[in-house]
Parts: structure tokens; C-alpha cells; sequence
């Protein structure tokens, strides 16, 4: 009886001793025994009466259980117990005796003090941001407030107002430079105005006066057609579309002794000095024709002409045709021109053999070659200038001599106008939008039967 006595006394002052050590007020410690019995613990009814493993049974949380294994195995370590409602963490350990100390530790405790330094950092970051926002509030007002005039001054700028007032800037900060800047701005902005308006004027002039040089250009060439509405032996139709204000191109016919004298040319470059040239061109061909007999010799004159004090080094290439309206021979002469296409019933439509000269305008002295060909009648011959041949579509192909063989081939039997509209219409498909940079110019012509005159 004496022995159990003191032995409970041990244990309770043992227990006492062990629960006194406690690193948080809610932690409690407890030590099992080699078995798992409980040699220490918060509970005293389960002292020497339990164990860690009989304990537990009826927790959810069976990592306890694990502990237990471990502390009894004389294991070291760290667990995270869900203890009803309470997270805690177990630190566990083996001593000397081959008991096992357990120290359990609720997790709201442990990170306690932590909590508080985090309400308190976040009390002063609250604190901060108020205090920088106000700090930047009057910084902002202090900046916005003069930008906000150069905005309003800027809009009266905007507006035309090139002299409206500037905010001004008692210091040579950011505001001072952009005071400097604005400055500068509106005297630049005058001066651009003010170019600009003379600019204009001149601009508009100068449409005005290419517009006027487009008509009288246009004016110098036939365009009503039929050209001879009281002849039925000779269908003709021609089309000029410059690539720009005024072009390079040109066309002309007019019968003379019962032969139709026609003539197709284009001028070396582009613009006013092109469209100059090809109006003296027109006016001599017109000129020279009626005392020449043959193509050959109206083209050598026009290249005398023309070679005559070329100072600018122009050039035109030329296709002078006479065609006898009673018999259906023509004699042509090309100078460097693109060969016309020549399609009837019956036959393929093919370009026209010509013997290849230069241009007009080269050298004074040039010996032309002439050429004949039995056009005969009902056969249409169409004349062009490069800006068919040479029509771009968007991807930079061009329109070839092949299509426009292939296209004229599908057009046998049309009239010069149905021919030269087709035409146009499968130009204008194939550049789809595409912006020309050459003249366009067709003439088409064909040669009713004999003795259709009235």
C-alpha cells in the first residue's frame, strides 16, 4: 500500500512538472510510455487508465494514430492534427527512459503574435496609402491644374485659333518646357497655315489649267463617232484615256482622195511637256499628210520635224497607215511602234508583220521603211498604244499581247466600237482597281464591202 502511494505522487508531480513547460498558454504536453500508456498528461483520469492508441479510436483525424506509432517506435518529428475544430501542431520527441514527449500546439496560437504584426502592418499600409493619396492628390492638382489650361489651349488651337493665349510658368520645370514647346508650336502652326493656304491656291490653280489643257487636248483629237456618218463602207471608233491629267497618247484619221489617212502614236514620258508634243505632232501630221503620197514619206517629215531643235530628247513612236477605201490595200509605216492586231472570218488573230524603225525624233536623217498588206474588208485591224499591252493588275502582272490576242480572237465579227468597249471591260477586270501608270488609246478599223457608199 505504501509503494502505490508513493508512486501516484511521483506521477502527479511528474505531470505537473511537465505541463508546467509549456511554450503557448493553450499547449499541453503529454508523455506515453513504451506501450503507448499515457505517463503524462493534461487529463489526469487518463494517466496509467489509457492509451495514446485507445484514446484516439473515436477522432476523425487518424494521423494521431500515426503520432502514437511514431512515439512508441522512439520516432522524432512534426504532425498537423485536426482536433475537432481546432488545428494544431504535434512536436514530438523520444527521451532517455524510452518514453516519448509529445507537445501539442494550437495553430491559432502558434501564429498568435504573427497575426498581430500582420493587423498591425496592415493598419500602417492603410495608413500609408491614405497619406500618399493624399500627398499625390495635391501633387496631381498642383500638375493637373496648368496642363488642364494647355489643354483648353490647345483647343482653341485646334479649333484656328492660333493665337490664343498660353498659360504662363514662373519656373523652368516640365510645365516651363511645355510652355516653350506649345510656343514654338503656334508659330510653326502659322507658318504651315500660311503655306499651306498658298500652296492650295497654287494647287488649284494649277488643276485648274491642266483641266483646261486636258479639254483642249482632248478637244484636238475626233471623238464623235462614227467619224463619217455618211459613209457606210468604213466602221471606225477610238478611245483615249489618259493615265493622268493629260497624256502622251494620240490618234488621228481623216480622208483625203478617197483613202483614209490614220495615224496612232505615243509620246516618250509623261505629263504637260508629253501632252505639248503630241498636240505639235497631231497638227503636223495633219499638215504633212495631204502632200505626201506615201506612209513612208509622212513619217520621215514628221521625224524632220520633230528631230528639228529636240532640245528635251522626246521621242514618239508612231503607226501611219493609208488605207485606199476602194481597193482595201494599205500602206503603212511603223516607227517603233507596237505592230497592230489583224482578225477576220476564217482566220486566226495575229499581229501585223512590220519591219521594225525607231522612233521619231531620234535622228533626222532616218530612212523609214514602207510596207503594203491587202486589208481587204471585213477584216478588223486595232491599233494600240503600250498602255494595253502593258496594264498592270495588283500583283504587278501585266496584260500581255497573248490575252490580247486570246481576247480579240472571241471578238470576230463586232463592230469597232463592240471591239474596243470589250476590250476596255477586259483591261479593267484584269487591273482590278489597280492605278495605271500609261495612257490607254485603241483604234479599231474595218472595211465594208465595195460599193456601199451613198
Amino acid at each position: 500500500m505504501y509503494a502505490i502511494f508513493t508512486a501516484d505522487i511521483s506521477l502527479a508531480w511528474l505531470t505537473e512538472l511537465v505541463n508546467n513547460i509549456r511554450p503557448y498558454p493553450r499547449s499541453y504536453n503529454l508523455m506515453v510510455g513504451r506501450e503507448g500508456t499515457y505517463i503524462v498528461h493534461h487529463r489526469p483520469e487518463r494517466i496509467l487508465h489509457e492509451t495514446i492508441f485507445s484514446a484516439t479510436r473515436d477522432m476523425k483525424d487518424t494521423t494521431v494514430l500515426d503520432i502514437g506509432r511514431h512515439m512508441v517506435a522512439g520516432l522524432r518529428g512534426m504532425e498537423v492534427l485536426q482536433n475537432d475544430d481546432t488545428l494544431s501542431y504535434v512536436f514530438y520527441a523520444p527521451i532517455k527512459t524510452g518514453w516519448s514527449v509529445a507537445t501539442v500546439c494550437p495553430r491559432e496560437e502558434v501564429f498568435a503574435s504573427l497575426d498581430k504584426i500582420q493587423f498591425r502592418v496592415l493598419a500602417l499600409v492603410c495608413i500609408g496609402l491614405v497619406i500618399l493619396a493624399l500627398v499625390c492628390g495635391r501633387i496631381i492638382r498642383h500638375v493637373s491644374t496648368p496642363l488642364s489650361r494647355f489643354a483648353e489651349a490647345a483647343r482653341q488651337i485646334a479649333g484656328g485659333d492660333f493665337n490664343a493665349p498660353l498659360p504662363r510658368s514662373k519656373h523652368k520645370d516640365e510645365m516651363g518646357q511645355l510652355h516653350d514647346a506649345f510656343e514654338y508650336m503656334q508659330g510653326a502652326l502659322v507658318e504651315y497655315v500660311d503655306e499651306l493656304q498658298k500652296t492650295t491656291a497654287q494647287k488649284e490653280r494649277i488643276e485648274s489649267e491642266l483641266r483646261i489643257a486636258s479639254e483642249i487636248q482632248m478637244g484636238m483629237i475626233p471623238k464623235l463617232f462614227p467619224p463619217f456618218p455618211e459613209r457606210k463602207d468604213i466602221d471606225l471608233y477610238a478611245m483615249l484615256k489618259p493615265a493622268k491629267e493629260v497624256g502622251g497618247d494620240l490618234y488621228d484619221f481623216f480622208i483625203h482622195d478617197e483613202k483614209l489617212l490614220f495615224v496612232i502614236g505615243d509620246v516618250s514620258g509623261k505629263g504637260i511637256p508629253a501632252s505639248l508634243l503630241m498636240a505639235v505632232t497631231r497638227s503636223l501630221f495633219r499638215t504633212i499628210a495631204v502632200h505626201r503620197n506615201t506612209a513612208k514619206e509622212i513619217v520621215e517629215a514628221l521625224n524632220r520635224a520633230v528631230a528639228d531643235n529636240n532640245e528635251s530628247n522626246m521621242f514618239i513612236t508612231l503607226f501611219v497607215g493609208i488605207l485606199d477605201l476602194e481597193t482595201g490595200k494599205l500602206e503603212y509605216c511603223n516607227a517603233g511602234h507596237n505592230p497592230p492586231v489583224l482578225s477576220g472570218k476564217g482566220e486566226d488573230a495575229h499581229v501585223l508583220a512590220c519591219t521594225s524603225n525607231i522612233p521619231i525624233g531620234v535622228f533626222e536623217d532616218f530612212e523609214y521603211t514602207e510596207e503594203v498588206v491587202e486589208l481587204g474588208f471585213e477584216r478588223m485591224l486595232l491599233l494600240y498604244t503600250d498602255g494595253l499591252t502593258e496594264a498592270e493588275n495588283k500583283e504587278k502582272a501585266l496584260y500581255s499581247e497573248a490575252r490580247l490576242l486570246s481576247t480579240m480572237q472571241t471578238l470576230k465579227g463586232r463592230s469597232a466600237q463592240e471591239t474596243i468597249s470589250a476590250l476596255e471591260k477586259s483591261v479593267r477586270t484584269f487591273a482590278d482597281g489597280a492605278e495605271q501608270s500609261d495612257d490607254l488609246t485603241m483604234l479599231a478599223l474595218s472595211l465594208k464591202h465595195e460599193n456601199m457608199k451613198v
